[in-house]
């Protein structure tokens, strides 16, 4: 079952639109820097609101392949800015991966954002093997900043690189698969544009509203005002130590029982 939180979702999405639309006569790179956010919010949102073996979903997302476009083409300040909102924005409205592992990730590619700059530089611009690095760094980067959400401590070390191995691969291989199949064409849209892409505007607008009105009825957003308390009562349902890795496709039918 897919949960969501349509009371901030749509809110969420609202704004987004205020702000494309604020932006368009003054800067279309900023109102396509919006639409990117628009699209990838909504990318996230399956990730978010069905736990599911391996976060599949949750990796599948447009996330990593809008930010590092933005790192290349505008500042590596602005991707973090943007995969900061990507992140926390889309999880707020959701149920699912905890918090802490949200946090860890995101601050590892807010971090690995900064770096993005040099590191295209340093491979010859090349977008795949770009993307390809920043998934190596923001993987790395869990390991301190899952110390600091307790993520590490709560793993043994053998399941904890099986799991970041795990999770690795499966990234490298769909952020390349995005990479290369879209990646010069946003990366065109931010390079140098002087203007807007109404066709991109209309098809992913046409994609959202299809989106919602084929799942919010089936989205049971009223499981949210108890799904901390049921998470907490049956936490072993979900294991907690991993970033992709959940030991049970059932855990999200025991916790709603």
């Amino acid at each position: 079952m897919l949960v969501i939180n349509w009371r901030f979702a749509i809110p969420f999405t609202l704004i987004i639109y205020f702000l494309i639309i604020l932006f368009l006569p003054f800067s279309t790179i900023y109102a396509t820097f919006f639409l990117f956010l628009l699209i990838a919010f909504w990318s996230r949102l399956p990730g978010v609101g069905i736990p599911h073996p391996f976060f599949l979903i949750y990796c599948m997302d447009l996330v990593d392949v809008f930010t590092v476009i933005i790192a290349i083409n505008l500042s590596g300040v602005e991707a973090a800015i943007f995969s900061l909102l990507a992140n926390l924005l889309s999880r707020s409205v959701g149920v699912f991966p905890p918090w802490s592992a949200v946090m860890s990730d995101s601050m590892s590619m807010a971090v690995t954002s900064l770096l993005i700059p040099f590191i295209h530089v340093l491979f010859g611009g090349n977008i795949l093997i770009t993307i390809t690095v920043f998934t190596l760094v923001r993987a790395l980067l869990w390991v301190p900043f899952d110390m600091l959400t307790s993520y590490f401590w709560k793993a043994g070390i053998v399941q904890y690189v099986i799991e970041m191995l795990i999770s690795i691969t499966a990234l490298i291989f769909i952020n390349g698969f995005y990479a290369g199949i879209f990646g010069g064409f946003f990366d065109a849209l931010l390079k140098g544009s002087l203007s807007f892409s109404w066709p991109l505007f209309i098809f992913a607008s046409l994609v959202i509203g299809l989106a919602y009105t084929l799942t919010w009825k089936k989205s049971d957003s009223s499981l949210l005002k108890n799904v901390g308390k049921r998470l907490l009562a049956k936490k072993k349902a979900i294991p907690k130590h991993n970033h992709f890795v959940t030991n049970s496709k059932d855990a999200f039918e025991k916790v709603y029982k």
